[in-house]
């Protein structure tokens, strides 16, 4: 038996049966830039496990105080130095308490993580990831961080673009207009529901 399971996961079936959301997270950010999102549950290598719910609230602002998941292990920042250039540019970083230059855009892509407490319960504060790609002018094409999901579940995604003449940090005031969580929508937050392949 194990030697079937084994040879399962080698032919590349993980993405078949293996790391996914598994309902609608309803992810939302309020004016006021707190997020809220429902209990839901996702799988990684097989495995069920549950996002606990939480309601708009202080402990749930997109800042790196308070998602304290941070980087998982398997995605770290990532600043790549091209051919013939002498300035480098990160491409893989995280998105809270990210600043965004002036008229410049980023991807975030969540995900939560598999190992959470001896099983089931996995809160997107302590387990969840906020990974952003390049922060690039609006006249140039923001791309999706490169991410290794061995241990990871996709579940939702945010693009953030700064219209204004001025640097925006990330769960600060002002900012969830951004993320289509006020009036204004230049952004949008989109929750993932079984994407078994990012």
């Amino acid at each position: 038996m194990s030697t079937i399971q084994s040879a399962f996961w080698h032919k590349g079936q993980r993405d078949l049966v293996g790391n996914m959301c598994l309902g609608n997270l309803a992810l939302t950010q309020s004016a006021t830039e707190q997020c809220a999102w429902a209990a839901t549950d996702f799988m990684v290598d097989g495995e069920i496990r549950t996002i606990t719910a939480d309601t708009a609230d202080t402990d749930t602002l997109l800042t790196a105080a308070v998602m304290t998941g941070l980087l998982g292990s398997n995605n770290p920042a990532n600043i790549v130095t091209d051919d013939g250039s002498a300035t480098s540019r990160t491409i893989r970083q995280n998105f809270c308490s990210l600043s965004v230059a002036a008229l410049s855009h980023v991807y975030c892509t969540v995900t939560v993580e598999k190992h959470g407490t001896v099983g089931t319960n996995s809160t997107l504060q302590a387990q969840g990831h906020f990974y952003a790609g390049e922060i690039v002018l609006a006249t140039q094409t923001a791309r999706r961080p490169i991410l290794d999901l061995t241990d990871e579940a996709v579940i939702a995604e945010i693009y953030f673009s700064n219209t204004t003449s001025g640097a925006l940090v990330v769960g600060a005031a002002t900012t969830s207009e951004l993320m289509g969580g006020g009036t204004a929508t230049a952004g949008h937050l989109k929750n993932l529901a079984f994407v078994s392949s990012y």
